[in-house]
């Protein structure tokens, strides 16, 4: 009878536990578990938006412009102050609009302290500019608006009155930090160095992830090879979705994430590439709708200094400086509406916490 062939194939003992995952699949499965919280977090910042700071944010942005553009008609024609109607709707507008300002001043605050806490400092340091300038722009605005109507505050009217330009400087104040943020920001966009760049085509995504430059957040090859624990490769991963948050936004650092995860796991990336791009490009367009703005403010504190020269026009020029702010008002009330986290007082997304 013949023998039966056996094999001696090893049965693992029940008790002896799995080899870890190495490589690329570890670090593609811990860029899942970053990719899940930080739109868990994402989606957390958006549904909490029908709350009173939002209100407040938008708010500021509509009566603003109602103050504004009420205080330019009246330069022209001052006789529209003596109509009632008018008269208590511009009063109206500045004391809400003052308020809410004032509000809006708390906010940029808030949301400089949860940047300085993610290690954003550029953000954090003009957000809280933002919070003594639109502290000063609320207070001048409910003052003035008093002054016009409550005999207790007549000096200030006067005072107001004397020394035009200080609402333009105040704006000025939130404008500059603005523009040499987006300034920046367009700069590296137009020569092409802003990390959105660096992805040219779907296969720059390997070469990236392979590269030397290990202070470029796309360089996971150090992770891929590290022996270190999962949590310390985590933390790592984290830090590099906080850069891509403050470089190009937190949806396409999202999507970045979700496309060096594709070429991680071997995947076709052209379909996640073109959703990355699009991200990025929204990004990019809203700089320069950002810059606009800034723009306006600036004319607005260029034409304030003209009015003080006693062979301009001076009403002409001050109707001209409150219609601009006024304009550039309208335009974050539009951002502050539909791009809550690519406006100037973006809701600042908190950082994945490594350790859940």
């Amino acid at each position: 009878m013949t023998k039966p062939i056996t094999f001696n194939t090893p049965v693992p003992s029940p008790l002896q536990a799995p080899s870890p995952i190495k490589g690329d699949d570890r670090v593609a499965e811990l860029m899942q578990e970053i990719i899940q919280q930080k739109s868990d977090l994402v989606h957390s910042s958006e549904t909490k938006r029908l709350n009173a700071g939002e209100a407040i944010l938008i708010g500021g942005d509509l009566f603003s412009m109602g103050y504004l553009l009420f205080q330019g008609a009246q330069i022209v024609n001052p006789g529209l102050s003596a109509i009632p109607a008018v008269a208590v709707t511009s009063l109206a507008c500045g004391v809400i609009a003052g308020a809410i300002n004032i509000g809006v001043a708390f906010i940029c605050l808030k949301e400089g302290l949860q940047a300085h806490k993610n290690g954003d400092m550029k953000l954090a340091a003009r957000l809280y500019i933002d919070f003594i300038a639109l502290l000063g722009i609320g207070i001048i605005m409910m003052l003035t608006s008093l002054a016009l109507r409550v005999g207790a505050f007549a000096g200030l009217s006067a005072l107001f009155a004397a020394h035009p330009w200080l609402l333009p400087v105040l704006f000025l104040g939130i404008s500059l930090p603005i523009l040499l943020e987006v300034g920046g920001r367009i700069r590296n966009i137009w020569n092409r160095v802003d990390l959105g760049s660096e992805l040219k085509n779907p296969q720059d995504v390997s070469k990236l992830i392979q590269g030397t430059d290990t202070t470029n957040p796309f360089h996971l090859k150090p992770l891929i090879e590290s022996t270190e624990d999962n949590s310390v490769v985590k933390k790592a991963l984290s830090d590099r979705m906080e850069i891509l948050q403050a470089n190009i936004g937190v949806e396409a650092a999202i999507e970045t994430f979700k496309l060096m995860q594709t070429a991680l796991r071997k995947e076709d990336t052209k379909a996640q590439f073109e959703i990355t791009q699009k991200k990025i490009t929204e990004w990019n367009r809203a700089q320069y709708v950002r810059l606009f703005q800034q723009v306006l403010y600036t004319a607005a504190f260029v034409v304030s200094m003209a009015s003080l020269s006693p062979v301009v026009n001076t009403k002409g020029v001050q109707a001209g400086q409150t219609f601009a702010m006024a304009g550039a008002n309208a335009i974050p009330l539009y951002m502050d509406s539909f791009w809550p986290f690519k406006r100037n007082t973006l809701i600042v997304v908190p950082k994945v916490d490594p350790s859940s």
